[in-house]
């Protein structure tokens, strides 16, 4: 948020994807003055399928749905930043209470998910939307969980519609 504030940035608004979601969730709620709105696009880590074999599972099955793009650059990730780095991140990302740190964000929040998405599954998104103050829910038709990829001018019109309300 430092970073932001050097640039001059007074208000914001704060985007992540799947892991990414806890990031801009903490970030908020560290920095309420500076962000305006949060979306969250395809939220990690559902609150009744907090096991790192569920996680796995259902990001296996999602491989098989998204596009080959976006199963290299998963891929090229997971090699560059090493699988200790990774561990690490799991740990932290299977402890996060996002529905808790959900509720106490003061700015609006777009739950976005892909409707095949089998990572961030509809009843966990709903249930996120529902805890925000002004939560909202977009999914986005026959798309998987890197929705931001596949279907990125849907992505974008749906964020800008969010930003602009």
């Amino acid at each position: 948020m430092a970073a932001l504030r050097s640039l001059g940035i007074s208000a914001c608004t704060l985007v992540g994807h799947s892991m990414g979601v806890q990031f801009v969730t903490a970030a908020a709620l560290q920095s309420p003055s500076l962000v305006d709105r949060v979306v969250l696009i395809g939220p990690v880590v559902d609150s009744s399928r907090r096991t790192v074999v569920q996680q796995a599972v259902s990001l296996g099955h999602d491989t098989f749905r998204e596009g080959p793009t976006a199963n290299l650059i998963t891929l090229s990730d997971s090699l560059r930043t090493g699988p200790r780095w990774y561990v690490r991140q799991l740990i932290d990302m299977m402890k996060y209470p996002l529905e808790r740190a959900v509720e106490r964000l003061e700015c609006p929040v777009l739950v976005m998910r892909g409707a095949r998405d089998r990572v961030a599954r509809r009843r966990w998104c709903r249930e996120l939307a529902e805890r925000a103050r002004d939560g909202s829910l977009v999914e986005i038709e026959g798309e998987p969980h890197v929705v931001q990829l596949s279907a990125a001018p849907a992505v974008a019109l749906a964020i800008l519609a969010f930003s602009r309300r």
